[in-house]
């Protein structure tokens, strides 16, 4: 019997199935519905995933594995391993901010705490506590930041930073092949 994998993502409800396709179809009938029921007025983007095959690898569609000379997990956290370009910290910072976003859209996230990836820019070694807001604030159209209550913000890729995003990382994973 062939093993498949779905996520469904509505706003804030997140349902991943994996398993018979049997089972997987069925607990889509029966979860389907109720997930729609809490959806937002506007429809949320999808994230591409990762299918399984019949003898259980995941065969990519766009998901992470795909860049796997660019991403890797540890302690079930996104990290970027490979060598982040950049002629100085504001360029390496906003090409690390890039990168991030990017994996954490492929795993289905749309919006990122700035913490998260002040943590990536600390463990690439380009993390500036003085201009760090500013360097992000520097990928104008390729990011939307949205201040939370209590301090922080969120940051999320637009649809030209989604598409600048998945040609560095094509290009940083091409250079490490």
């Amino acid at each position: 019997m062939d093993s498949c994998k779905v996520e469904l993502q509505i706003g804030v409800s997140r349902l991943v199935v994996e398993g018979a396709e049997t089972f997987v179809a069925s607990t889509l009938e029966k979860w389907g519905p109720k997930l729609a029921a809490s959806a937002p007025a506007q429809p949320t983007s999808l994230a591409p995933t990762a299918h399984v095959a019949p003898d259980g690898n995941p065969k990519s569609q766009g998901g992470l594995s795909e860049f796997e000379n660019v991403f890797d997990s540890a302690d079930g956290k996104l990290k970027i391993i490979c060598h982040v370009p950049g002629s100085n910290k504001a360029v390496v910072t906003r090409n690390t901010a890039l990168i991030y976003l990017y994996g954490k859209f492929l795993e289905g996230v749309e919006s990122v705490p700035s913490e998260e990836i002040r943590q990536t820019c600390v463990d690439q070694g380009c993390y500036d506590s003085t201009n760090f807001a500013q360097y992000l604030k520097g990928l104008k159209s390729y990011v939307v930041m949205n201040t939370k209550h209590g301090g922080g913000y969120d940051v999320k890729l637009t649809a030209p930073g989604r598409k600048a995003a998945r040609e560095l990382v094509e290009s940083l994973n091409s250079e490490t092949a």
